[in-house]
């Protein structure tokens, strides 16, 4: 949780709105309190509360009408491409897929605007990329999902963020 929090921190410094977008069993926000991320989220949407469950677009339209952006200046971060990238991409956010260490392969490379390993790619990726004057987006979104009363990121998820499998860790930044 330690390495998700500074990284969460690294892009709020950087500027960039986070929040989470969750499908989740009602205390997604409490979970972020007790694992020190909430006071670099601008937003968090959990599904029990929203009346609203990825892969429905509608989460998405939230969260962005939660931080008052344009869906198109977000980008949405998941692993998940029928629940995250699809469904974001849906209402016009841009989309990164977070391919995991494996490089699993992209179901649809046309719906994907940045390719990530891990999360922790995210700041050089942002800086290595050919950026407009203008922030091309102001939002990063990704994904925590609930089991067993806890957030957890599966083992894939896991490996993805350099974490120990079954290690309860989150992450969810808008930038």
């Amino acid at each position: 949780a330690r390495r998700n929090a500074a990284l969460l921190a690294e892009l709020k410094a950087d500027g960039l709105l986070l929040g989470v977008v969750s499908n989740g069993c009602g205390n997604v926000d409490r979970l972020c309190d007790d694992l020190g991320y909430t006071p670099y989220l601008a937003t968090v949407v959990d599904s029990r509360r929203a009346g609203v469950s990825k892969p429905d677009a509608g989460i998405y339209s939230l969260a962005a009408g939660n931080l008052g952006v344009s869906p198109s200046a977000i980008m949405m971060i998941g692993d998940s491409f029928e629940r995250d990238v699809r469904p974001a991409r849906s209402v016009g956010m841009m989309t990164g897929w977070l391919q995991g260490i494996q490089s699993r392969p992209c179901p649809d490379s046309s719906l994907v605007d940045l390719s990530l390993r891990s999360l922790a790619e995210l700041p050089r990726a942002l800086v290595a990329r050919d950026l407009p004057e203008a922030p091309f987006f102001k939002a990063v979104a990704c994904k925590l999902e609930e089991r067993e009363g806890q957030l957890w990121l599966g083992s894939a998820d896991a490996r993805v963020l350099g974490a120990v499998p079954g290690e309860t860790v989150s992450i969810l930044p808008l930038p």
